[in-house]
Protein backbone atom coordinates (compact mmCIF):
# COMPACT_ATOMS: atom_id res chain seq x y z
CA UNK A 1 0.00 0.00 0.00
CA UNK A 2 2.80 2.38 0.93
CA UNK A 3 4.59 1.69 -2.38
CA UNK A 4 1.42 2.50 -4.34
CA UNK A 5 1.01 5.77 -2.45
CA UNK A 6 4.66 6.66 -3.04
CA UNK A 7 4.43 5.98 -6.78
CA UNK A 8 1.22 7.95 -7.01
CA UNK A 9 2.82 10.87 -5.20
CA UNK A 10 5.86 10.83 -7.50
CA UNK A 11 3.64 10.78 -10.59
CA UNK A 12 1.71 13.77 -9.28
CA UNK A 13 4.95 15.64 -8.65
CA UNK A 14 6.29 14.85 -12.12
CA UNK A 15 3.10 15.76 -13.96
CA UNK A 16 2.87 19.49 -14.66
CA UNK A 17 -0.29 21.26 -13.55
CA UNK A 18 -2.49 23.21 -15.94
CA UNK A 19 -0.91 26.46 -14.77
CA UNK A 20 2.59 25.08 -15.36
CA UNK A 21 1.66 23.93 -18.85
CA UNK A 22 0.23 27.37 -19.60
CA UNK A 23 3.40 29.08 -18.36
CA UNK A 24 5.59 26.78 -20.46
CA UNK A 25 3.41 27.40 -23.50
CA UNK A 26 3.63 31.17 -23.00
CA UNK A 27 7.38 30.86 -22.55
CA UNK A 28 7.74 29.10 -25.89
CA UNK A 29 5.51 31.67 -27.59
CA UNK A 30 7.63 34.53 -26.27
CA UNK A 31 10.80 32.72 -27.27
CA UNK A 32 9.43 32.28 -30.80
CA UNK A 33 8.52 35.97 -30.98
CA UNK A 34 12.02 36.86 -29.81
CA UNK A 35 13.54 34.78 -32.60
CA UNK A 36 11.38 36.56 -35.17
CA UNK A 37 12.44 39.93 -33.79
CA UNK A 38 16.10 38.92 -33.96
CA UNK A 39 15.64 37.92 -37.60
CA UNK A 40 14.07 41.33 -38.24
CA UNK A 41 17.10 43.09 -36.79
CA UNK A 42 15.50 44.21 -33.52
CA UNK A 43 17.64 42.66 -30.76
CA UNK A 44 16.42 45.13 -28.10
CA UNK A 45 12.80 43.99 -28.44
CA UNK A 46 13.91 40.38 -28.81
CA UNK A 47 15.81 40.64 -25.53
CA UNK A 48 12.60 41.50 -23.70
CA UNK A 49 10.80 38.49 -25.18
CA UNK A 50 13.58 36.08 -24.25
CA UNK A 51 13.75 37.48 -20.73
CA UNK A 52 10.00 37.01 -20.31
CA UNK A 53 10.25 33.48 -21.69
CA UNK A 54 12.93 32.63 -19.13
CA UNK A 55 10.91 34.13 -16.30
CA UNK A 56 8.09 31.78 -17.26
CA UNK A 57 10.34 28.78 -17.86
CA UNK A 58 13.97 29.09 -16.69
CA UNK A 59 14.77 25.72 -18.28
CA UNK A 60 14.06 26.89 -21.83
CA UNK A 61 17.57 26.40 -23.23
CA UNK A 62 16.96 27.98 -26.63
CA UNK A 63 15.62 31.19 -25.08
CA UNK A 64 18.73 31.53 -22.93
CA UNK A 65 21.02 30.95 -25.90
CA UNK A 66 19.11 33.44 -28.02
CA UNK A 67 19.16 36.01 -25.24
CA UNK A 68 22.93 35.65 -25.29
CA UNK A 69 22.88 36.30 -29.04
CA UNK A 70 20.65 39.36 -28.54
CA UNK A 71 23.03 40.73 -25.92
CA UNK A 72 25.98 40.22 -28.27
CA UNK A 73 24.15 42.12 -30.99
CA UNK A 74 23.49 44.91 -28.49
CA UNK A 75 27.17 45.09 -27.54
CA UNK A 76 26.71 43.56 -24.09
CA UNK A 77 29.30 40.76 -23.92
CA UNK A 78 29.16 40.46 -20.12
CA UNK A 79 25.45 39.67 -20.16
CA UNK A 80 25.91 37.40 -23.17
CA UNK A 81 28.70 35.53 -21.39
CA UNK A 82 26.44 34.81 -18.40
CA UNK A 83 23.69 33.30 -20.56
CA UNK A 84 25.99 31.36 -22.85
CA UNK A 85 27.99 29.97 -19.93
CA UNK A 86 24.75 28.73 -18.39
CA UNK A 87 23.87 27.11 -21.73
CA UNK A 88 27.22 25.38 -21.86
CA UNK A 89 26.72 23.86 -18.40
CA UNK A 90 23.71 21.88 -19.60
CA UNK A 91 25.06 21.19 -23.12
CA UNK A 92 28.87 21.18 -22.78
CA UNK A 93 29.53 20.07 -26.37
CA UNK A 94 27.17 22.47 -28.15
CA UNK A 95 29.41 23.91 -30.90
CA UNK A 96 27.63 27.22 -31.48
CA UNK A 97 27.77 28.08 -27.79
CA UNK A 98 31.45 27.19 -27.65
CA UNK A 99 32.10 29.42 -30.65
CA UNK A 100 30.32 32.46 -29.25
CA UNK A 101 32.07 32.13 -25.90
CA UNK A 102 35.37 31.91 -27.81
CA UNK A 103 34.66 35.18 -29.60
CA UNK A 104 33.93 36.89 -26.30
CA UNK A 105 37.21 35.55 -24.92
CA UNK A 106 39.10 36.77 -28.01
CA UNK A 107 37.59 40.24 -27.66
CA UNK A 108 38.80 40.27 -24.05
CA UNK A 109 42.35 39.25 -25.09
CA UNK A 110 41.98 35.81 -23.51
CA UNK A 111 43.53 34.16 -26.54
CA UNK A 112 44.38 30.71 -25.08
CA UNK A 113 40.80 30.36 -23.83
CA UNK A 114 39.44 31.42 -27.21
CA UNK A 115 41.60 28.86 -29.02
CA UNK A 116 40.59 26.08 -26.64
CA UNK A 117 36.87 26.85 -27.06
CA UNK A 118 37.12 27.03 -30.85
CA UNK A 119 39.05 23.76 -30.95
CA UNK A 120 36.24 22.15 -28.96
CA UNK A 121 33.68 23.70 -31.28
CA UNK A 122 35.21 22.31 -34.48
CA UNK A 123 35.71 18.91 -32.81
CA UNK A 124 32.03 18.66 -31.81
CA UNK A 125 29.31 17.03 -33.87
CA UNK A 126 28.07 19.26 -36.71
CA UNK A 127 30.30 22.28 -35.99
CA UNK A 128 29.30 25.55 -37.67
CA UNK A 129 31.61 26.40 -40.58
CA UNK A 130 32.13 29.81 -38.97
CA UNK A 131 34.00 28.10 -36.13
CA UNK A 132 36.65 27.05 -38.66
CA UNK A 133 36.80 30.60 -40.01
CA UNK A 134 37.19 32.07 -36.54
CA UNK A 135 39.81 29.51 -35.53
CA UNK A 136 41.77 30.21 -38.71
CA UNK A 137 41.66 33.96 -38.17
CA UNK A 138 42.69 33.60 -34.55
CA UNK A 139 45.66 31.40 -35.48
CA UNK A 140 46.74 34.01 -38.03
CA UNK A 141 46.30 36.71 -35.38
CA UNK A 142 48.92 35.02 -33.18
CA UNK A 143 51.22 34.09 -36.06
CA UNK A 144 50.38 30.39 -36.35
CA UNK A 145 50.43 30.61 -40.14
CA UNK A 146 50.14 26.94 -41.09
CA UNK A 147 47.34 26.24 -38.60
CA UNK A 148 45.50 29.37 -39.66
CA UNK A 149 45.79 28.49 -43.33
CA UNK A 150 44.55 24.94 -42.74
CA UNK A 151 41.55 26.08 -40.70
CA UNK A 152 40.57 28.65 -43.34
CA UNK A 153 40.91 26.03 -46.06
CA UNK A 154 38.44 23.91 -44.09
CA UNK A 155 36.07 26.87 -43.84
CA UNK A 156 36.25 27.46 -47.60
CA UNK A 157 35.62 23.76 -48.18
CA UNK A 158 32.49 23.84 -46.00
CA UNK A 159 31.20 27.27 -47.06
CA UNK A 160 32.56 28.09 -50.52
CA UNK A 161 29.75 30.55 -51.23
CA UNK A 162 29.97 32.50 -47.96
CA UNK A 163 29.99 36.27 -48.36
CA UNK A 164 33.37 36.48 -46.64
CA UNK A 165 34.91 33.62 -48.64
CA UNK A 166 37.00 36.08 -50.74
CA UNK A 167 38.50 37.54 -47.56
CA UNK A 168 39.27 34.07 -46.23
CA UNK A 169 40.98 33.18 -49.51
CA UNK A 170 43.00 36.41 -49.39
CA UNK A 171 44.14 35.60 -45.85
CA UNK A 172 45.20 32.11 -46.91
CA UNK A 173 47.27 33.53 -49.75
CA UNK A 174 48.81 36.19 -47.51
CA UNK A 175 49.73 33.58 -44.90
CA UNK A 176 51.69 31.72 -47.59
CA UNK A 177 53.78 34.81 -48.37
CA UNK A 178 56.08 35.92 -45.52
CA UNK A 179 56.41 39.40 -47.01
CA UNK A 180 52.65 39.95 -46.72
CA UNK A 181 52.07 38.52 -43.26
CA UNK A 182 52.52 41.85 -41.49
CA UNK A 183 49.49 43.17 -43.36
CA UNK A 184 47.25 40.39 -42.06
CA UNK A 185 46.50 42.23 -38.82
CA UNK A 186 45.16 45.13 -40.83
CA UNK A 187 42.67 42.77 -42.48
CA UNK A 188 41.60 41.06 -39.28
CA UNK A 189 39.21 42.16 -36.59
CA UNK A 190 37.65 40.20 -33.77
CA UNK A 191 34.60 38.77 -35.54
CA UNK A 192 32.05 39.60 -32.87
CA UNK A 193 28.77 38.28 -34.21
CA UNK A 194 26.66 41.41 -34.60
CA UNK A 195 24.56 39.56 -37.16
CA UNK A 196 24.59 36.20 -35.39
CA UNK A 197 21.47 34.16 -36.05
CA UNK A 198 19.21 32.68 -33.36
CA UNK A 199 19.40 29.02 -32.43
CA UNK A 200 17.20 26.89 -34.68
Amino acid sequence: MFIHLLISSLIMCATPTGDELEMHSQAEINSFLGVELLKQGDPASALGKFTLALELNPELWEARYDRGVANLQLGKPTEAFADLSACLQSRPDEPNTLRLLALIAWAEDRTPTAIELLQKSVAAANPPPLAWRDLGQLYLWIGEWAKGRDALHKYLELAPDATDAPLALDLVQMADKPAERDAIHERLAVPLPEDEQPYE
